[in-house]
């Protein structure tokens, strides 16, 4: 609804676009905009393609993580296994590209990026200088 209007907190996203106002944080007739923009994104033909992309990947990921795993009873980090199966997913869909995923160096400021601005502390906001993780941070959304 173009009237609605949202808390906030979801201003927040805007620092993860470098300040951009998203689809998220907007409202009214902007909102409204960015949402026909969009929408072609979400028709049925395209939620297929990556319905496909995403059951092609779960089986890779099951067949060429998990079940060795399983068999040699060892384990693994399922934190940094979902960012990447994610990241893969991603790939596929969008990009078409079936098992090139991001090198490390993209994971490593992703997670810093995302571990500041998506749990940030409350004194980080309004004190960002004081804080070198937020520097960091800052410097690795550059990078994204």
């Amino acid at each position: 609804d173009a009237t609605t209007r949202k808390s906030p907190g979801y201003r927040e996203f805007d620092r993860l676009c470098h300040g951009q106002k998203s689809i998220i944080s907007t409202e009214g007739i902007e909102w409204k905009n960015r949402r026909k923009a969009v929408a072609g994104c979400f028709s049925q033909k395209h939620m297929q393609r990556i319905q496909q992309a995403c059951q092609y990947q779960l089986n890779e990921w099951i067949r060429t993580v998990v079940e060795p795993c399983a068999q040699n009873g060892t384990s693994f980090d399922i934190g940094k296994e979902f960012i990447e199966l994610t990241l893969r997913i991603v790939c596929h869909s969008i990009l078409g590209q079936m098992n090139n995923i991001p090198n490390d160096e993209f994971l490593y400021h992703l997670e810093i990026a995302s571990r500041e601005f998506i749990f940030m502390n409350q004194f980080h906001k309004y004190f960002p200088y004081f804080f070198s993780s937020v520097w960091k941070a800052k410097r690795s959304t550059k990078y994204l």
